[in-house]
């Protein structure tokens, strides 16, 4: 993270791409907590830590990370344009879930691809 590092914000990072873990031994070292999340069929999300398993009626899968005040977020298999369904109300849903609310006074996006 740069030198206006908000310790305040959670930055919600989108470059980097975590793997499909399932045992406590392969989740990534610099991650404190690691689970998968989903935009369903019906318009609702879904959240749950480390060992667990996308629901049946996913529309888009996702995993998530967490590393201090950073939250990574990366597309479970090849999606494309996965992005869009990164929403204010999706991350405020997984923030939620993971505890974070009370932590943080706001969220950043950063490393979002560009569109030209």
């Amino acid at each position: 993270m740069s030198e206006d590092n908000d310790p305040k914000a959670l930055y919600v990072d989108l470059s980097r791409k975590l793997p499909d873990v399932n045992s406590f031994e392969d989740i990534p070292r610099d991650l404190e907590r690691y689970g998968r999340c989903a935009l369903l069929r019906g318009g609702g999300f879904w959240f749950a830590d480390n060992l667990s398993i996308h629901p049946a009626n996913t529309q888009e899968g996702f995993y998530w990370g967490l590393a201090g005040n950073i939250l990574y977020l990366s597309p479970r298999g090849a999606a494309f344009n996965w992005e869009k369904y990164i929403t204010d109300e999706f991350i405020r849903f997984i923030a939620k879930k993971a505890g974070l609310k009370g932590k943080f006074r706001q969220f950043k996006i950063i490393n979002r691809e560009e569109k030209w």
